[in-house]
C-alpha cells in the first residue's frame, strides 16, 4: 500500500520515461507555478491534483482505519509545430506518448495496486488566435488505499 507522494512520484517517473531526441527534447516539470516559454517546448507539466475520500463518512479520527481515496493529478503537454497546420496532430501523438508511459509503467502500476488508474477528462487548448503552440491536459482518478499509520 503506497502513500500519496510515493504515487505521484512514480507518475512522475513514469512521464520521464517518454522518449525524446534532440529535435523534441521534452522539458518535465511538477507542479510548475510560472507560465512556459514557447521557445522551451515541448513541455510536459504534472500538478499533483486534488484528493477525495471514496469510503461513505471518510475517515473517523477515532478509528485510523484505512480508507479508499482518489487523486486526480493533471498533466498538461506543451506543444509546437513549425508552420502550426498540424498542431492538432502534434497535440495527439503527445498524449498517444503519455498514455503509454503512464499506463504501460509496472512501477506506476506496482504503487497504485489494483484499484487501477481511469483518465476522466482530456481537454484541448486549440483554437483561433494560436499559431504555433497548443497543449492538452489529461485528467487521471488514481484510486488507492490510504492508510495514516
Amino acid at each position: 500500500m503506497a502513500d500519496r507522494e510515493t504515487i505521484l512520484a512514480a507518475l512522475f517517473t513514469a512521464l520521464q520515461t517518454i522518449p525524446t531526441s534532440t529535435s523534441d527534447e521534452i522539458t518535465f516539470e511538477r507542479n510548475r507555478v510560472s507560465s512556459i516559454e514557447e521557445m522551451n517546448l515541448p513541455a510536459i507539466i504534472m500538478w499533483d491534483g486534488d484528493e477525495e475520500s471514496q469510503s461513505p463518512g471518510g475517515r473517523a479520527l477515532n478509528r485510523g482505519a484505512p480508507i479508499q481515496s482518489k487523486m486526480q493529478p493533471e498533466i498538461w503537454a506543451f506543444v509546437r509545430e513549425q508552420n502550426g497546420q498540424n498542431i492538432g496532430t502534434t497535440i495527439n501523438a503527445m498524449l498517444v506518448r503519455i498514455k503509454a508511459a503512464v499506463f504501460g509503467n509496472a512501477a506506476l502500476k506496482a504503487a497504485i495496486g489494483d484499484s487501477g488508474t481511469t483518465v476522466l477528462s482530456i481537454t484541448t487548448g486549440l483554437g483561433r488566435g494560436k499559431t504555433k503552440a497548443g497543449d492538452v491536459s489529461m485528467t487521471l482518478a488514481i484510486t488507492y488505499l490510504d492508510d495514516p499509520t
